[in-house]
């Protein structure tokens, strides 16, 4: 009986993260909602900052387009082949794997700034990689006779 009542105490179960506007269905297709979120993604992927300016009927086209890709995503995964689909998968995983890991880098690993000091350090210490190439240039000169040691002295300056 003690169970029951705590069970029912005025505590509540933590909620999910929502990101902005996935709580506004703007479409759905297919019985698959797009959200607000899913639009402004779409946009912004699209359009990069021009996006942030896109009036309403911009953002109307935005919309049609993405409910036509979704509804040809769900006819292709309903008709391509069980192999197809499997290596669509494993590319899914592998693209998302490495966004991860980029977001990992960039919150975890932020760049350090590299100083005019550092980049001297750098050079100095790999100074053979940015050493300017030796050219040798050699002349042959032939003669039908023997040259005198003058002759041969004025043709090495």
């Amino acid at each position: 009986m003690i169970w029951l009542l705590a069970a029912c105490g005025g505590e509540t179960a933590p909620t999910s993260p929502v990101l902005p506007g996935d709580d506004e269905v703007v479409a759905v297709v297919e019985g698959g909602p797009i959200s607000r979120y899913d639009l402004d993604r779409t946009v912004e992927e699209t359009l990069g900052p021009l996006g942030r300016g896109l009036d309403e009927e911009g953002r109307r086209r935005a919309l049609e387009s993405l409910v036509a890709t979704r509804a040809l995503a769900r006819r292709a995964e309903s008709e391509l082949a069980e192999d197809v689909l499997l290596a669509l998968d494993r590319k899914v995983e592998r693209y998302r794997e490495r966004l991860l890991t980029e977001a990992f880098v960039r919150f975890n690993a932020p760049p350090t700034e590299v100083t005019e000091d550092d980049v001297r350090a750098y050079y100095d210490t790999h100074a053979e990689r940015y050493a300017a190439a030796t050219v040798r240039r050699f002349e042959m000169v032939l003669s039908t006779r023997p040259l005198t040691d003058a002759e041969r002295v004025s043709f090495a300056e």
